[in-house]
């Protein structure tokens, strides 16, 4: 179905203006007495509405029903539209009531506001081939199904079947072993479809930067006044312009592509001391409060173990791992800081150093019990010692 956008002028006189997402007027109609449900029926007739739009700053509740009926957006400007304003954007397009100069002024209002996004979309999808996508792809934009073209494009040439794998039966897991495996293969087929769609844009930009390369030769041949009118010529500034458009899009893409990658190299260390019997634990390089921040921002510190091998007295720090809720904190910590952390539930230990790797560092689980049980134990020495010295004479 066509993708439309609407312009609408409630009341008892309803009018209805259609645009396509060239900015081509499809229809304009106005008519009385428009029951909510043969507005609907005259739409949809027509196509499917990315966007309702009013010629007034507050939407009406009918233009706001309207939208929801369709699940789109309505689009009103920052102030209402004076008549001078709306009879300027309606020149030379035949209307034959209020309604209908309301309804195409409000129409043209919205299209106006995507005009832009709408020539970026074209462009680079002109570059792939792929025009017969583009209101699909702004579809997807405005309504939020994609956050840029480049996505959008991702999620219209992802293939719609994979090929059927014969089933190996693997060995079972611990369910979080399972979690790991199943975000590790959703990590691998974001990877291929993106790197799918780098060698593509790749591809078209050197086609587009030879082309480019083959008009300035032509015209660097004739006159001196033919070399500044290159300059100037729309052709090429077209072609500069899909080219600075599909380069900033690459730049894009391997950045998270970048970003994949090492989430992918993450996934691959823990799981694989997993499978090796060993415990991961999460290095962090001070007892801070910025490089606690960090560190959960790049591994998600909750449930996991965590080794610090610089601690320094930090209020702040410790209040943020009660926050954060890790497993187990291995660190040589004050009293004070370690009985908050055992309040919030966190198991403390010290004197076990892990065997650090690219990503993470290991420890066998026997290392880890006996040192959280001598932690334990020192602890309660500890206690009990101030106690006598506090009570007995």
């Amino acid at each position: 179905m066509k993708s439309i956008i609407v312009g609408f002028d409630p009341g008892l006189t309803a009018g209805i203006a259609i645009l396509d997402l060239k900015g081509h007027v499809v229809s304009v109609e106005s008519k009385k007495f428009m029951a909510p449900d043969d507005v609907r029926s005259y739409i949809i007739d027509f196509g499917r509405p990315i966007a309702i739009s009013v010629d007034k700053s507050e939407a009406s509740d009918a233009a706001n029903k309207l939208a929801a009926s369709f699940n789109c957006m309505v689009v009103s400007p920052d102030y209402d539209m004076g008549v001078d304003d709306k009879m300027e954007m309606v020149r030379g397009h035949p209307i034959f009531s209020n309604h209908e100069r309301d309804a195409l002024a409000a129409a043209f209002a919205a299209y106006n506001r995507f005009s832009d996004l709408f020539a970026r979309i074209d462009v680079a999808l002109t570059t792939m081939s792929l025009t017969q996508h583009s209101d699909r792809v702004k579809e997807m934009i405005i309504n939020g199904e994609a956050k840029n073209i480049a996505e959008a494009i991702s999620m219209i040439t992802r293939p719609k079947h994979e090929p059927k794998q014969e089933r190996v039966e693997e060995p079972r897991a611990e369910p979080k072993d399972r979690e790991v495996r199943l975000r590790l293969r959703s990590l691998q087929k974001s990877h291929d479809i993106q790197k799918m769609y780098i060698e593509r844009i790749e591809k078209k930009l050197k086609e587009v930067e030879k082309h480019k390369a083959g008009l300035m030769k032509d015209q660097l041949k004739k006159t001196e006044v033919g070399r500044r009118r290159v300059l100037k010529d729309k052709e090429i500034q077209l072609r500069d312009s899909m080219i600075a458009q599909l380069q900033h899009e690459l730049r894009q893409e391997r950045e998270e592509r970048q970003k994949l990658s090492f989430i992918r190299e993450k996934g691959g260390e823990y799981e694989k001391i997993v499978k090796g019997g060993s415990i991961p634990v999460v290095m962090v390089s001070n007892y801070s409060k910025e490089s606690i921040a960090t560190t959960d921002n790049e591994f998600r510190l909750r449930d996991k173990v965590l080794f610090f091998s610089k601690v320094q007295e930090s209020l702040s720090a410790t209040a943020l791992l009660c926050e954060l809720k890790p497993k187990v904190v291995i660190a040589d910590l004050d009293a004070a800081a370690a009985e908050k952390l055992k309040k919030a539930g966190i198991i403390v230990a010290k004197g076990v150093v892990p065997e650090a790797h690219e990503w993470f560092g290991s420890l066998e689980r026997r290392e880890l019990e006996s040192a959280v049980e001598r932690s334990e134990k020192a602890s309660f020495t500890e206690w009990l010692k101030e106690y006598k010295n506090r009570y007995i004479i």
